[in-house]
């Protein structure tokens, strides 16, 4: 048995801290449903009580809450020490494998050397030193349109044609250069001139041994990835990376030159690497 003032309560409780309800009155010939005592415990959505008096009451609960309460996990001292130590160890990864990462070295046995679009004055003359240290026949230079107003713009139309000059007046001879213009684009240009590289070698029965694309720091890493796509399976790709001189690449973070290059390349990488679809950018390519 319990009192009027503890049905009221419960009656309060379950409609201010679980569910809306409402209590009813029941007689003794009433049939307990099944499955339920009278009891003062929960069971399901109903409670049962019985007043001093003896008379017998339901408490019928509806699925409509106010207030609620739940568990709430946080975490301690211990587990933010934790995040803090995995978050440190993140960041020195980062910081220290990074750069080596974007900027690999990895030549093959290659008959063929590939200017990459981005390449500084003093990247062209350690591809000059390249080519002549090595067994190649050609080198292709493939660049991408010089933006209008430039210096140079009215005499070369390509940083391509830009490079084979400048590589011509270094003391390569003329024959041993192609600059290969690629159609103009204004997005996913490295990937347009890896396009023109292929279908200039198709045009012109040229099968080589392997090709080595020389190209300029963090950038390598994502311009070996995408002429290895373009160019495909049949013919081995290598990369040669020259180094910026704008930072040391091996403190980067300490330069804002650095920071912004590296920066931009990963994100550039993640975006190719995940997001990049080669088959819609060629089909947009032939169609522009």
């Amino acid at each position: 048995m319990i009192s009027e003032s503890s049905l009221c309560s419960a009656y309060l409780r379950a409609l201010f801290f679980e569910h809306d309800a409402e209590i009813r009155q029941v007689s003794e010939q009433s049939e307990t449903p099944k499955g339920h005592l009278w009891t003062g415990t929960k069971l399901t959505s109903t409670y049962f009580f019985s007043s001093l008096r003896g008379d017998k009451y339901i408490c019928i609960v509806r699925p409509m809450k106010l207030i609620e309460r739940k568990e709430c996990w946080r975490v301690t001292w211990i587990g933010w020490m934790g995040l803090l130590a995995l978050g440190c160890l993140v960041l020195f990864l980062f910081l220290f494998t990074i750069h080596p990462f974007l900027a690999p070295t990895k030549p093959v046995d290659a008959d063929i050397l590939i200017q990459d679009n981005f390449l500084v004055d003093y990247g062209l003359k350690k591809l000059s030193d390249e080519f002549r240290s090595k067994n190649y026949s050609l080198i292709l230079t493939a660049g991408v349109l010089l933006p209008q107003g430039s210096p140079l713009a009215a005499e070369y139309k390509t940083s391509g044609e830009l490079s084979a000059a400048i590589l011509k007046k270094d003391g390569i001879r003329e024959k041993a250069i192609v600059a290969i213009i690629p159609k103009p684009v204004k997005r996913n240009r490295t990937f347009a001139s890896a396009l023109a590289v292929k279908n200039w070698l198709a045009q012109n029965n040229i099968q080589p041994n392997g090709i080595n694309l020389f190209s300029v720091g963090p950038h390598s890493r994502r311009s070996w990835m995408l002429y290895k796509e373009a160019i495909g399976e049949e013919i081995p790709v290598g990369i040669i990376t020259c180094e910026y001189r704008e930072y040391d690449p091996k403190r980067w973070w300490k330069t804002s030159s650095g920071v912004r290059i590296v920066l931009n390349e990963t994100i550039a990488y993640i975006y190719a690497k995940l997001l990049f679809n080669p088959e819609r950018v060629r089909a947009e390519i032939a169609t522009e």
